[in-house]
Parts: structure tokens; C-alpha cells; sequence
């Protein structure tokens, strides 16, 4: 009859566990003695009543909200975690308001704190032994829930996602910069195409896109001739004050949509710490160009 009661009561608790107060308002006040009892035996009784304690922490990991035909489904490791940590306040609680009425609350209490794990209770160290564990498989855990569903589809956290989705992201991101840049050369005499620009200076034969990485140079443009420089800088127009405010922000409009498309073409992704400056000169330069390929690069140091 008793591992029938304790099985019963082990479904129960799992209601009760959803926190302290929710579990002080979830059965009548005249139970709590009833439960510190089933505690206090479980926990100064070494053997007798220590595989209850291991019946219900078991049992607990089961969601009983949901009704199932066959075994119910288990619950996430968090909301498991957070089972265990009421259970053991449920634990301490329970037992020292048992043994206050005992009058040896002295002698109880080493069973929860004693540095000595020989003179713990074994019932309550088997709780910590489960928390310890589980903590492990957390760490263990992915972040991110990520599953193949076929060629090129995956769901990330639920949501699907496929490859498709980044060429519209990259496509639309460029459609923007090209905007931009558009808009920002009407206070340019003269801005020129940034695939023009590549084909004057970095896949120029006049390029020396050669540097060691070891003792790089100052300036991504020391690479080019003066001529070359000369030839892509465009010519500021005119334009009066209330215009800066306006050609700054698209500058930095269209660095954004540059991060983005860069984010998205690299594979391995930047950190974005490292992603938010682009310096092509200077101590911390960043931008670099492929002798190889004669694309630029941006160099990250992580």
C-alpha cells in the first residue's frame, strides 16, 4: 500500500512544484504536517525510504498536465531544473519543520549542511547528485533547436528557413546600398560605379595588391599610384549645411548594407564587434586585399 501512496504522491508533487507559493496554495494547510512527515522520514531514514526520494525525482521529469495515451512527454531540462531546485527547498523545509516539533533540529540540520559528506544525508545528496548532472547536460545543450528538413530547408527554433532566404536578403540588401549610393551622388560631380572602381584600382595592372601581413602597410591605398587614387575620388558638389547631416547618414547607410552583405557572403560569420569599424589605415586596419584573387578582405583578429 505505501509504494502505491508514494507513487501517487510523487505524480502530485510534480503540480506542486511549480513553485513555493503556487505549492503553499495548492493543497489545504492541513497536509503540511502529513508531508513533512513523508520528508523527514525520507531524509533520516537512510535506506528504508531513499528510493521514494529517487521515485519521485524520477517521475518528475514527465509533464502530467498533458494527457497521453501511453508514457506522458518529458519536460525541457529548464523547467526540470527548476523542479529540482523546488524539490530541494521542498526537502529542507519539509524536514526541519518536522524536526522542530521533534525538538532535534540541531542535530537535522548537519544532515543538510555538514561540510563532511559522510554525515549528509544520503537522500538528500542523491538530489544534488541528479542537479549536478543535469546541470552537465545543460552545457551539453545546443542553444538553438537547428533540423534538416531537406535540401537547403532547416528549422532554426521552430521557424523554417531555407537557402533561398538569404540570396532575397542579400539581393535586397544590395538593391538598398545601390540606392544609397545613388542618392549620396547627387553631391558628387563625379561617383563612380563600385564595380568600376574595382576594375580602375584593384584589378588594374597598374594594382601592386602585394603586403606582408607580418609589417603591412599604413594604408590600404598605399597599394595604388596617385593617378589611380586620383582617378576614383569623386568631386564633392555643392551643397549647404542642412546637406551634411543627410550625406553622413547615407555613408552610413551604406556601410550598414555593406556589414550585412559581408555578413552574409563570408561563411564562417564575423563577431560583431569586430564588424561594426572598417579601417583601411592605421594601427587597427582591418581591410586588406587578396593577392591572389584581388578581393577585398576584412581581417579579423578572433
Amino acid at each position: 500500500m505505501l509504494p502505491i501512496l508514494v507513487c501517487w504522491f510523487a505524480g502530485l508533487l510534480v503540480c506542486w512544484f511549480a513553485g513555493l507559493l503556487v505549492c503553499w496554495f495548492a493543497f489545504n494547510a492541513s497536509h503540511i504536517p502529513t508531508i513533512c512527515k513523508i520528508f523527514y522520514a525520507i531524509i533520516t531514514d537512510e535506506e528504508k525510504y531513499r528510493g521514494y526520494l529517487n521515485l519521485i525525482i524520477r517521475l518528475s521529469c514527465y509533464d502530467w498536465n498533458k494527457p497521453s495515451k501511453k508514457l506522458p512527454s518529458t519536460i525541457s531540462y529548464l523547467k526540470f531544473r527548476y523542479i529540482l531546485d523546488s524539490l530541494k527547498c521542498w526537502t529542507a523545509y519539509a524536514t526541519l519543520f518536522r524536526s522542530v516539533q521533534l525538538n532535534n533540529i540541531s542535530s537535522t540540520l548537519g544532515l543538510f549542511i555538514s561540510s563532511n559528506d559522510s554525515e549528509q544525508s544520503k537522500a538528500y545528496r542523491s538530489i544534488k547528485y541528479f542537479y549536478k548532472r543535469l546541470l552537465k547536460s545543460i552545457t551539453k545543450v545546443p542553444r538553438h533547436s537547428f533540423i534538416p528538413l531537406g535540401d537547403n530547408k532547416y528549422s532554426l527554433n521552430g521557424k523554417q528557413f531555407q537557402k533561398e532566404y538569404l540570396v532575397d536578403l542579400y539581393s535586397d540588401a544590395k538593391k538598398l546600398f545601390d540606392s544609397k549610393l545613388e542618392d549620396l551622388g547627387l553631391y558628387y560631380k563625379d561617383l563612380i560605379d563600385v564595380s568600376v572602381v574595382a576594375e580602375m584600382t584593384i584589378k588594374s595592372p597598374k594594382c601592386v595588391p602585394f603586403e606582408s601581413r607580418d609589417q603591412p602597410m599604413i594604408s590600404i591605398t598605399d597599394l595604388f599610384t596617385i593617378d589611380t587614387q586620383r582617378s576614383v575620388i569623386p568631386t564633392i558638389g555643392f551643397y549647404n549645411e542642412d546637406d551634411h547631416n543627410r550625406i553622413i547618414n547615407l555613408v552610413v547607410d551604406c556601410l550598414t548594407f555593406l556589414i550585412l552583405m559581408i555578413y552574409i557572403s563570408s561563411g564562417s560569420p564575423y563577431r560583431f564587434p569586430e564588424m561594426r569599424v572598417l579601417k583601411f589605415a592605421g594601427n587597427a586596419r582591418n581591410l586588406f586585399i587578396n593577392p591572389i584573387d584581388k578581393t577585398v578582405e576584412l581581417i579579423t583578429t578572433f
